[in-house]
């Protein structure tokens, strides 16, 4: 009895398996695209309609800022009076551009700093007719039914009979303002001739306007409403008629909370803690916190932020420092910025590590200042601290992460070829249009993988089948002569044949083995390139729109 090796024409078991290749192939690339997918910025939300000021057509040339969680997404400039945008396909609308971690926050329009009275939600998608009410009053949050604008004609550029939103509560700017006045404490200083910063006060003149004067080792401390103070000072004297006088040394200033409740954060605080070298007359400070922030400042403190490699996700609120008879670096020697905020809202923005407060000096130049966050208050929010060295102006707690950086692999044995170059340069010389899908669609995602696996995966089964017939046929391989042998005898023992297979099949498994080995090395280079690009998405991405951002404001 004899043994034939029986094989299947070379064409249809070569169909066969690449069809299945080519299935494999297919379910891969759509993962990618799905994994893709996933990860990219919603689609923008766009408005048009009416908008009025104070009961008036907004005029031409009016810029309607959108903002989410005080970040600017989107702008739009009036170009007939009291209506921005339109519904035709060559209108323009307020396009605005939000994060998939904004979806579902409200979006909030402001004039020049004045909030309009509508907020809606931010959800993606939309292309919607919206009508705008702005009231020049601040501090007070409106109810309102309905938000057809008297004076403006809907028909001026809009379709009629369109529904507007009705019954909206929305949100104006909140703030609360403290004045702390210090001229008026009646503190003399005067110059000894030794050089020496003398004081004098009178404490019955102090306590008799409600304020607490205490004397404790070498501090005079004064407890008013508003603010402590403290004078730190050598041979204190306190005399008969309660004038207290020393050799003044130092004067802290310590002023009180000052708390507001913002809708989307909830309730904040901030207070200040300056050294000072003296109190002029008539020296005053008002602290204001705010919820607003203009559009401009946002913008300067963004790119402040993308010069440090980071991009600010939102903007809490912000405290505007206002003096009086006192100024930066002369009279204020050092300003400590104290700023609370609820731990729900910090843990929702990157935690503890995330939160920064930004200084933006008297000329106009912002700085991220070193914050620290030092406890937490009576209301169990946290405290975060930082120092101003350039004195008192305008500040702000925000939410900050850094931007990936991608290629720091040095080892270019590692990298195939130049394709991540390529790609990196063909992002940095495209500019997108403001209001267009971003750059990394899945169309553009299945292109470049299709590009790049497709002919790799071809040329290795090409190589692996290559290999194969290359055992069976090739003449001089020792498995082809073995066979032919085995066939030309008229009988073959069956045991030296079974033996004669079972190495053919060692033979076989040990290639098989191997280019298994180099189908999971392509794999992993399939999927670093599928990380770098996710990369270059994440890292590009936030500079193109910003860029965007600006070349449409000017």
């Amino acid at each position: 009895m004899s043994l034939r090796v029986v094989r299947l024409p070379q064409s249809v078991a070569k169909t066969n398996y690449r069809a299945i290749q080519g299935l494999i192939l297919v379910i891969i690339l759509c993962i990618t695209v799905i994994t893709n997918g996933s990860a990219l910025p919603p689609i923008p939300s766009e408005y048009y309609g009416t908008v009025v000021i104070d009961g008036a057509p907004a005029p031409a040339g009016t810029v309607i800022t959108a903002t989410i969680y005080g970040m600017p997404r989107g702008t739009i400039t009036v170009t007939s009076p009291g209506i921005y945008g339109g519904p035709g396909n060559f209108n323009s609308r307020l396009v605005v551009t939000g994060k998939d971690t904004e979806l579902n926050y409200n979006i909030r329009f402001s004039i020049n700093g004045i909030m309009a009275q509508q907020s809606p939600v931010f959800s993606g998608g939309t292309s919607e007719r919206l009508d705008l009410i702005f009231s020049s009053l601040s501090g007070d949050q409106y109810t309102i039914s309905g938000s057809d604008s008297e004076g403006v004609s809907p028909s001026q550029g809009l379709e009629e009979g369109q529904n507007t939103e009705s019954e909206k509560i929305s949100e104006a700017v909140q703030q609360s303002s403290v004045t702390t006045t210090l001229g008026e404490l009646g503190v003399q200083t005067t110059q000894s001739a030794s050089g020496e910063t003398q004081f004098s006060l009178d404490t019955n003149v102090l306590e008799n306007a409600g304020n607490q004067i205490s004397v404790l080792d070498n501090t005079v401390t004064i407890q008013a409403e508003l603010f402590t103070l403290s004078l730190i000072a050598k041979d204190i004297n306190i005399d008969q008629q309660g004038i207290v006088s020393g050799s003044l040394e130092s004067i802290q200033l310590e002023t009180v909370p000052n708390s507001l409740t913002v809708t989307g954060v909830g309730q904040v605080s901030a207070m200040l803690d300056l050294a000072l070298t003296g109190i002029p007359e008539h020296t005053s400070i008002t602290t204001t916190v705010t919820s607003d922030l203009p559009y401009e400042v946002q913008s300067a403190f963004q790119l402040a932020a993308t010069q440090e490699g980071k991009e600010i996700d939102s903007v809490a609120y912000s405290m505007i420092v206002e003096r009086s008879n006192l100024e930066n670096t002369k009279d204020i020697l050092e300003a400590t910025i104290r700023m609370t905020c609820p731990v729900d809202w910090v843990a929702a923005h990157g935690g503890k590590d995330a939160i920064a407060i930004v200084h933006q000096g008297d000329t106009g130049a912002p700085e991220f200042l070193d914050t620290h966050l030092v406890g937490t208050d009576k209301n169990g929010n946290f405290i975060f601290e930082a120092i101003s060295p350039r004195g008192l102006s305008r500040f702000a707690l925000v939410a900050v992460h850094q931007n990936p950086v991608s290629g720091n692999n040095k080892n270019p044995e590692s990298q195939p070829s130049s394709l991540i170059t390529k790609i990196t340069s063909s992002i940095q010389t495209t500019e997108k249009p403001y209001d267009t899908q971003p750059l990394f669609s899945p169309f553009l995602v299945l292109i470049i993988l299709i590009i790049v696996v497709f002919p790799s995966a071809v040329i290795l089964w090409g190589k692996r089948s290559a290999i194969k017939l290359n055992l069976f046929n090739n003449s001089e391989s020792p498995i082809f002569i073995k066979r032919e042998k085995s066939m030309q005898k008229d009988t073959i023992d069956p045991a030296k044949e079974i033996m004669l297979l079972q190495s053919e099949v060692a033979v076989k498994d040990q290639k098989i083995s191997d280019i298994e080995k180099i189908l999971e090395d392509k794999e992993r280079e399939i999927q670093w390139l599928r990380e770098q690009i996710s990369n270059l998405h994440n890292r590009f991405l936030p500079e193109i729109t910003d860029k965007q951002g600006k070349d449409k404001e000017r």
